[in-house]
């Protein structure tokens, strides 16, 4: 008998994550579901790793010898048996109830996307990084529909906390897998064209944040590259985007506006390791010990 949800799950040289990734979906409240490993260019070691992990949770399991995460997730939703998709990135965690819950939500909105509450760790501690109360996490503005709001970045749905309808996700073309980056909020957009969402504010995933993986393209020192793919991103969406909802669309002077505060951030930057440097510098020369004489003084004329 088909289960109702596949649960996808693309993977790349994290074995060890996997396997804890894996525990919390077998750990669920809500049985009828199957898992589907993409290993996603691994090395050898690691790939047989990674299948014995997925065998021992008795996941079904696939290997691509390249890509990246979008054809990998695409990869998965074309073997998926279920009527619905949840996606889980490898070095996140659900809480035990997480399935259940946007389930039953699914049922009692009609939505065909639901998006969960989630909150960030330190993966070397544990410790809670940031955590979004339902009073704290960013709402949907009064007169907006999703696709401003997704257009505009003014929301934003992390992977891990997503079932979709697996209808819903293929009407749309799935991930585009020429994105490095933004791809899961472009097919967030594209999906909020034609079909409702519905967002909870229950806590139902944790996101292990390093600010060097898990959110790469946030760390500051990615800032110029970003950019770029905002631009990029803004293009997509001026060309992919049905003519009725083109006004829900940010103008094109956000943009304008965005590359001279980009311009100025960099400009600041470079200023402030400038004095970072002459400040090192200018310490390291107090601490040098003076010249010894050598009872010669070359610089006076004697008389």
């Amino acid at each position: 008998m088909r289960p109702l949800i596949s649960v996808i799950i693309p993977t790349h040289n994290r074995p060890q994550m996997l396997a804890e990734a894996l525990a919390s979906v077998r750990s669920q409240t809500y049985s009828d579901f199957e898992i589907v490993v993409v290993s996603n260019g691994e090395n050898a070691e690691t790939r047989s790793l990674t299948r014995s992990f997925a065998r021992a949770h008795e996941a079904r399991f696939f290997e691509l010898d390249k890509g990246n995460v979008s054809i990998a997730r695409n990869f998965g939703i074309e073997q998926a048996h279920g009527d619905w998709i949840a996606f889980l990135d490898d070095d996140d965690l659900w809480l035990p109830h997480k399935l259940e819950r946007q389930i039953s939500e699914a049922a009692r909105t009609g939505a065909d996307l639901i998006a969960c509450n989630h909150f960030e760790v330190d993966p070397a501690d544990g410790s809670v990084i940031v955590g979004y109360s339902a009073a704290s996490r960013p709402r949907l503005p009064d007169g907006w529909t999703y696709t401003k709001a997704l257009s505009n970045s003014h929301l934003g749905f992390q992977p891990s906390s997503i079932m979709a309808r697996k209808a819903a996700i293929k009407a749309v073309g799935g991930f585009d897998p020429r994105l490095r980056w933004f791809e899961d909020r472009d097919v967030w957009r594209r999906i909020s064209w034609r079909h409702r969402i519905h967002e909870m504010d229950e806590i139902l995933v944790e996101l292990r944040s390093y600010r060097h993986g898990h959110l790469t393209a946030m760390h500051p020192q990615n800032e110029p590259r970003r950019y770029i793919h905002e631009l990029k991103h803004f293009a997509k969406m001026w060309l992919d985007t049905p003519r009725d909802l083109r006004s829900e669309l940010p103008h094109a002077s956000t943009f304008v506006l965005l590359g001279f505060l980009h311009r100025l951030q960099l400009v600041r930057s470079r200023l402030a390791i400038r004095t970072r440097f002459n400040a090192l510098r200018h310490r390291l020369q107090l601490r040098r010990p003076p010249a010894k004489s050598n009872g010669h003084d070359s610089g006076r004329i004697h008389s």
